[in-house]
């Protein structure tokens, strides 16, 4: 799926991240996660670059969600920010991620992801 690079369609992503760990039949607490990982991902993204858009792909698989997430930036194009390491962000998704990769291999800059 493919939103603006702003805060507004953050929720958008929010939303399908909690229907996707729905479909995966996680516990509610880890479709929260998956949400707060999802919004986390896509708050750096957003603070990269606002007139870009974020490319997202969500994967069901049993018990787990899988998340791809990348943005074509017009700044710098720096990834990870100079800002990630340290950031809430990072913490945050340490924390409720099984699994974080901001390496920007292959084109996606993010991958994540979250089990029940």
């Amino acid at each position: 799926m493919s939103v603006p690079a702003n805060r507004e369609a953050l929720a958008v992503l929010r939303v399908v991240a909690c229907g996707a760990a729905t479909q995966a039949d996680i516990p509610y607490d880890s479709a929260e996660d998956a949400m707060l990982a999802t919004n986390e991902m896509a708050s750096l993204m957003v603070a990269a670059d606002t007139k870009a858009r974020i490319e997202a792909g969500f994967t069901v698989a049993a018990g787990e969600v899988h998340v791809e997430m990348s943005i074509d930036p017009r700044g710098s194009g720096a990834w990870p920010p100079a800002t990630w390491e340290g950031s809430l962000e990072q913490r945050v998704l340490a924390a409720v991620a099984d699994e974080v990769d901001v390496s920007g291999q292959g084109g996606v800059l993010a991958r994540y992801r979250v089990s029940g």
